[in-house]
């Protein structure tokens, strides 16, 4: 506290995306916010999930699991129902984080339509650029639904995310904007960090996968194929904010240009 008895917050996002190979029908950023006094709680319940799991993990990553590779091969002993289950411990472990301090974020482009319109010679952002923005909404969150004197924020991006340079470049130009009548955004101010990190490390940052590769299956696939619904309960079970670029919307945005 300080001495005008107002709480000091600091806060930390991770932010992982999906579907960035070329021709990919879907382009995917994810994220999750929190304040600092939940993280500590968070990354030790979905460790323990792993960790007494049968068979054990040291991580969850959907493309790893799904076709059973890697950390999540056969040979471990792991199978599609088992991976299925450890999911579900996992979200059912999220939906019991206090709603109030806790909301998942995310931002996806139906690149197919935006191919479409680069064909026609829409000019646009580049489709990075627009799911750069999802950072942004978090940003507003944080400052506008929280009481008291926010200290300080930290965002942490997956490694080798093309977001988060372009993510960064937009702080630090808004950072150090002194020429407008306020000076220095101070909203942009209060972000002190900018980085990547292994996802491995950070139960958050496999939350922000498990939802940027779901919404990309949920809007992908047909038929019952699995996890077909997974983002829609993950949506249901954990508050949500989040924007679809499709055909209409990408028009909207852009066609007067």
């Amino acid at each position: 506290m300080d001495g005008k008895e107002h709480l000091l917050i600091a806060f930390q996002s991770f932010f992982d995306g999906s579907g960035g190979e070329k021709n990919m029908p879907r382009l995917t950023l994810a994220g999750m916010a929190a304040d600092d006094s939940m993280w500590a709680e968070f990354d030790r319940g979905w460790n323990d999930i792993l960790q007494s799991n049968d068979p054990p993990a040291t991580y969850m990553h959907m493309r790893e699991a799904m076709p059973l590779q890697g950390e999540f091969a056969g040979s471990k002993g792991w199978t599609n129902r088992k991976i299925y289950t450890l999911a579900y411990k996992l979200l059912k472990f999220m939906s019991e984080m206090d709603k109030t301090k806790f909301r998942q974020f995310m931002c996806t482009i139906d690149m197919d339509a935006y191919r479409k319109l680069e064909l026609e010679g829409i000019r646009m952002d580049s489709a990075v650029e627009i799911c750069s923005k999802c950072p942004e909404t978090v940003l507003a969150w944080y400052v506008t639904k929280y009481p008291g004197i926010i200290q300080n924020l930290h965002f942490f991006f997956d490694q080798g995310e093309p977001f988060k340079e372009v993510f960064e470049k937009t702080w630090v130009a808004n950072k150090n904007n002194v020429l407008g009548s306020h000076g220095a955004d101070i909203f942009w101010g209060l972000l002190k960090t900018v980085t990547s990190a292994d996802m491995r490390d950070y139960p958050a940052l496999q939350a922000a996968d498990m939802l940027a590769w779901s919404v990309n299956r949920d809007l992908t696939s047909t038929g019952d194929r699995p996890f077909k619904a997974w983002a829609h309960i993950m949506h249901q079970v954990v508050p949500t904010s989040g924007i679809i670029w499709d055909e209409e919307r990408l028009r909207k945005q852009y066609e007067k240009n």
